[in-house]
Protein backbone atom coordinates (compact mmCIF):
# COMPACT_ATOMS: atom_id res chain seq x y z
CA UNK A 1 0.00 0.00 0.00
CA UNK A 2 0.82 3.82 -0.61
CA UNK A 3 1.61 6.16 2.21
CA UNK A 4 -1.18 8.47 2.09
CA UNK A 5 1.03 12.15 1.20
CA UNK A 6 -0.50 12.74 -1.92
CA UNK A 7 -2.85 15.65 -1.57
CA UNK A 8 -5.43 14.42 -4.14
CA UNK A 9 -5.67 10.83 -2.07
CA UNK A 10 -6.65 12.63 1.24
CA UNK A 11 -10.08 11.98 1.11
CA UNK A 12 -10.05 8.70 -0.65
CA UNK A 13 -11.18 7.17 2.56
CA UNK A 14 -14.68 9.17 2.77
CA UNK A 15 -14.88 7.79 -0.86
CA UNK A 16 -13.97 4.33 0.06
CA UNK A 17 -16.53 4.54 3.46
CA UNK A 18 -19.23 5.85 0.93
CA UNK A 19 -19.13 3.53 -1.54
CA UNK A 20 -19.11 0.11 1.19
CA UNK A 21 -22.03 2.24 2.91
CA UNK A 22 -24.10 2.48 -0.32
CA UNK A 23 -23.97 -0.94 -0.48
CA UNK A 24 -24.72 -2.05 2.64
CA UNK A 25 -21.07 -3.77 2.89
CA UNK A 26 -19.37 -4.44 6.44
CA UNK A 27 -16.00 -3.66 6.00
CA UNK A 28 -15.36 -7.76 6.52
CA UNK A 29 -17.69 -7.96 3.66
CA UNK A 30 -15.90 -4.98 1.48
CA UNK A 31 -12.52 -6.59 2.32
CA UNK A 32 -13.71 -9.85 1.11
CA UNK A 33 -14.60 -8.43 -2.41
CA UNK A 34 -11.05 -6.70 -2.90
CA UNK A 35 -8.88 -9.74 -1.41
CA UNK A 36 -7.50 -7.35 1.57
CA UNK A 37 -7.80 -7.20 4.86
CA UNK A 38 -10.42 -5.89 7.13
CA UNK A 39 -7.72 -4.16 8.66
CA UNK A 40 -6.53 -2.60 5.42
CA UNK A 41 -10.22 -1.92 4.95
CA UNK A 42 -10.27 0.50 8.45
CA UNK A 43 -6.54 2.16 6.79
CA UNK A 44 -8.03 3.27 4.21
CA UNK A 45 -10.68 4.86 5.29
CA UNK A 46 -8.66 6.43 8.23
CA UNK A 47 -7.12 7.95 5.45
CA UNK A 48 -3.57 6.44 6.40
CA UNK A 49 -2.82 4.26 3.26
CA UNK A 50 -4.18 4.59 -0.17
CA UNK A 51 -5.08 1.58 -2.34
CA UNK A 52 -3.19 0.21 -4.96
CA UNK A 53 -3.85 0.79 -8.80
CA UNK A 54 -5.50 -2.91 -8.73
CA UNK A 55 -7.42 -2.26 -5.95
CA UNK A 56 -8.79 0.80 -7.22
CA UNK A 57 -9.78 -0.98 -9.71
CA UNK A 58 -11.59 -3.36 -7.68
CA UNK A 59 -13.49 -0.79 -5.48
CA UNK A 60 -14.60 1.26 -8.47
CA UNK A 61 -16.15 -2.19 -9.97
CA UNK A 62 -18.10 -1.87 -6.60
CA UNK A 63 -18.87 1.01 -6.87
CA UNK A 64 -20.80 0.51 -10.03
CA UNK A 65 -22.21 -2.82 -8.97
CA UNK A 66 -25.75 -3.51 -8.71
CA UNK A 67 -25.28 -5.24 -5.48
CA UNK A 68 -27.70 -3.11 -3.51
CA UNK A 69 -31.70 -3.47 -4.47
CA UNK A 70 -32.27 -3.04 -8.57
CA UNK A 71 -34.21 0.17 -9.36
CA UNK A 72 -36.72 0.78 -12.34
CA UNK A 73 -32.92 2.74 -13.93
CA UNK A 74 -31.27 -0.92 -13.77
CA UNK A 75 -33.71 -2.44 -15.72
CA UNK A 76 -33.83 0.65 -18.41
CA UNK A 77 -29.84 0.10 -18.67
CA UNK A 78 -30.10 -3.74 -18.87
CA UNK A 79 -32.96 -3.53 -21.81
CA UNK A 80 -30.17 -0.99 -23.80
CA UNK A 81 -27.41 -3.56 -23.34
CA UNK A 82 -26.05 -6.13 -26.13
CA UNK A 83 -27.29 -9.50 -24.87
CA UNK A 84 -23.20 -9.81 -24.36
CA UNK A 85 -23.07 -6.79 -22.78
CA UNK A 86 -26.02 -7.82 -20.00
CA UNK A 87 -24.80 -11.66 -19.91
CA UNK A 88 -21.46 -10.26 -18.41
CA UNK A 89 -22.97 -7.15 -16.50
CA UNK A 90 -25.46 -10.24 -14.65
CA UNK A 91 -22.30 -12.68 -14.37
CA UNK A 92 -19.90 -10.35 -12.26
CA UNK A 93 -22.91 -9.46 -9.95
CA UNK A 94 -23.50 -13.04 -9.13
CA UNK A 95 -19.65 -13.32 -8.98
CA UNK A 96 -19.23 -10.40 -6.68
CA UNK A 97 -22.77 -12.13 -4.62
CA UNK A 98 -20.80 -15.08 -4.29
CA UNK A 99 -17.94 -13.52 -2.87
CA UNK A 100 -19.86 -12.23 -0.09
CA UNK A 101 -20.80 -15.81 0.99
CA UNK A 102 -18.94 -18.14 3.47
CA UNK A 103 -17.07 -20.84 1.97
CA UNK A 104 -19.78 -23.42 2.91
CA UNK A 105 -22.29 -21.24 1.48
CA UNK A 106 -20.53 -20.54 -1.55
CA UNK A 107 -20.36 -24.38 -1.82
CA UNK A 108 -23.86 -24.90 -1.60
CA UNK A 109 -24.85 -22.39 -4.05
CA UNK A 110 -22.42 -23.67 -6.83
CA UNK A 111 -23.44 -27.09 -6.61
CA UNK A 112 -27.08 -25.99 -6.68
CA UNK A 113 -26.55 -24.24 -9.71
CA UNK A 114 -24.50 -26.55 -11.63
CA UNK A 115 -27.10 -29.95 -10.65
CA UNK A 116 -28.78 -31.39 -12.92
CA UNK A 117 -26.71 -29.82 -15.93
CA UNK A 118 -24.67 -31.47 -18.89
CA UNK A 119 -20.91 -32.50 -17.74
CA UNK A 120 -19.95 -29.82 -20.09
CA UNK A 121 -22.31 -26.70 -18.86
CA UNK A 122 -21.19 -27.87 -15.50
CA UNK A 123 -17.64 -27.43 -16.34
CA UNK A 124 -17.72 -24.15 -18.40
CA UNK A 125 -19.94 -22.71 -15.54
CA UNK A 126 -17.80 -23.51 -12.99
CA UNK A 127 -14.63 -22.27 -14.81
CA UNK A 128 -16.73 -18.93 -15.31
CA UNK A 129 -17.29 -18.54 -11.47
CA UNK A 130 -14.42 -19.01 -9.91
CA UNK A 131 -11.93 -17.50 -13.03
CA UNK A 132 -11.14 -14.49 -10.75
CA UNK A 133 -12.48 -15.52 -7.62
CA UNK A 134 -10.04 -16.56 -4.60
CA UNK A 135 -9.50 -20.24 -4.32
CA UNK A 136 -12.71 -22.31 -2.74
CA UNK A 137 -12.32 -24.00 0.23
CA UNK A 138 -14.70 -27.19 0.19
CA UNK A 139 -15.65 -27.49 3.55
CA UNK A 140 -15.48 -31.23 5.25
CA UNK A 141 -18.84 -32.54 6.55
Amino acid sequence: MNDNNNKDNVNFGDTVKGIRLSKGLSMAQFANLIGVSKGTVSLWEANKVTPHPAQQKKIEDIRSSIITAPTHELFFKLADMTPQARYDYITNEVLTLVQLLGVKKRAQLISFLVSGLPFEAQFNLLLDMTKDMNPLEIPHE
